[in-house]
């Protein structure tokens, strides 16, 4: 396990410059694929966090003996999803296809 980090850290692109566009002439449609993945993945990493809308309730019975808590999150932004629809067709406001 200690070289899981390398080895996973050494799976990027050359170039950030060399878009999936750019390459593309030169691939076969796995290839393509695979290196348009690897592309958008190592763009995000560089990119801002996502950004969280975080919500709890607590809940207690009339004497406090039962209590419950319910957390939640929302992505408000996240650079990947951006990136992953791109190139994608809306299908309604959380849902998209290629």
């Amino acid at each position: 396990a200690k070289n899981a980090q390398e080895a996973h850290e050494a799976i990027r692109p050359t170039d950030l410059f060399r878009t999936p566009q750019d390459v593309a002439a030169y691939l076969d449609r796995d290839q393509l694929g695979l290196y348009e993945l690897i592309w958008k993945r190592t763009v995000a990493s560089q990119m801002e966090s996502a950004v969280l809308d975080q919500v709890t309730v607590d809940i207690a019975s009339g004497d406090k003996t039962v209590q419950l808590r319910a957390t939640g999150s929302v992505v408000k932004f996240s650079i990947i999803e951006v990136l992953q629809r791109r190139n994608y067709v809306r299908i309604d406001r959380k849902r998209f296809i290629p």
